[in-house]
């Protein structure tokens, strides 16, 4: 009897160990299950948030294609089409030589002024006026290589004598410089004496008197302020020797 009762309370203990540690294991269970919830819940939420940003950087991130530009439906040139953030754009050098007559060589990106220039660009705040495309020019030489009283003038306007008409050149300025600066005289090759005559709009702006050949060059400065349109008349050798712009 005493041997039946001893494993009676040896099948108790063990019925009791194996309780508990059945429901130990049962809670260590119940919590993980519950943090593996609360972490995936959590991860959900990272993966919604990353997909919304990414969502945006695709829309941020440019698209590069190429294409065609076409004017009044005729083909005109080629070039790169970049959209971004809803905006579309294409290539300063492409668009420009179609929607100006200015060619590649006219166009420049100064990257330390962050300018973009078209045409003439200025050298210390002015610019030539030779390197300016004219109006329209009559018996007027460009930058031909003469001197006046020995003193060479490599940026220069010098009026012919092909015809019995005066040399004359037009610049179409639009009110956009203040002044016009140059030398003048006559050219070493002259053999008699003539002048100069600068009109704006059709009003006297500068007249050079008489210029005799063998003298020295004089400098002279003309308001430019308001002026559209700007005409030099030129006698015969009569010569104008580095003329600068000053923009506005």
């Amino acid at each position: 009897m005493e041997g039946s009762m001893k494993k009676i309370s040896v099948i108790i203990v063990m019925l009791l160990c194996f309780g508990l540690s059945f429901s130990t294991t049962t809670s260590a269970k119940a919590e993980s299950v519950a943090d593996l919830k609360k972490k995936n819940a959590a991860l959900e939420k990272q993966v919604a948030s990353l997909k919304a940003q990414n969502a945006k950087l695709k829309k941020s991130i440019p698209t590069v294609s190429s294409g065609k530009i076409f004017t009044n439906g005729v083909q005109n040139g080629t070039s790169r089409f970049l959209s971004w953030s809803g905006r579309n754009y294409v290539e300063v050098d492409d668009i420009i030589p179609v929607l100006t007559n200015y060619t590649d060589n006219q166009i420049k990106y100064d990257a330390t002024r962050k300018a973009l220039y078209l045409g003439v660009m200025p050298s210390k705040g002015i610019i030539a006026l030779t390197n300016m495309k004219e109006y329209s020019k009559h018996e007027v030489v460009i930058d031909y290589n003469l001197s006046i009283n020995n003193k060479r003038y490599s940026k220069n306007l010098l009026g012919t004598n092909t015809t019995p008409f005066r040399g004359k050149i037009n610049y179409k300025i639009d009110g956009k410089y203040s002044s016009l600066k140059f030398f003048y005289g006559m050219s070493d090759y002259a053999s008699k004496k003539s002048n100069i005559v600068i009109t704006g709009d059709g009003n006297e702006l500068f007249h050079s008197g008489e210029l005799d050949y063998q003298t020295d060059a004089k400098y002279a400065e003309v308001d430019l302020r308001g002026i559209k349109f700007l005409t030099i008349d030129l006698g015969t050798s009569a010569v104008i020797g580095n003329p600068t712009l000053s923009p506005k």
